[in-house]
């Protein structure tokens, strides 16, 4: 007799929780994030995915008053030409 597969279910997302609550709640810690990691990030949490343009979108939204007026810092990631962002205090 063979055991069924158990394969890991994301976790539903919170009634009302948009793209960008889930950016800024990854972000929130202050640790630097690529696009990339980012969507890897929410694929492995909720099974969801996004483009990085999209991803990237989401995070100039958190400069904006109405999502907070946050402190975004951008830098070249070293030995690449690609961007990572924080959420800066």
């Amino acid at each position: 007799m063979s055991t069924q597969l158990q394969l890991p279910m994301p976790q539903p997302r919170a009634p009302g929780l948009n793209l960008t609550g889930l950016v800024m709640s990854l972000m929130a810690d202050g640790t630097w994030w690529t696009p990339y990691q980012l969507q890897r990030a929410i694929e492995a949490l909720y099974g969801e995915w996004h483009s990085d343009s999209s991803l990237t979108a989401r995070v100039r939204e958190l400069r904006r008053a109405q999502y907070g007026g946050h402190v975004i810092e951008k830098r070249m990631r070293l030995g690449t030409k690609s961007y990572e962002y924080r959420m800066g205090y």
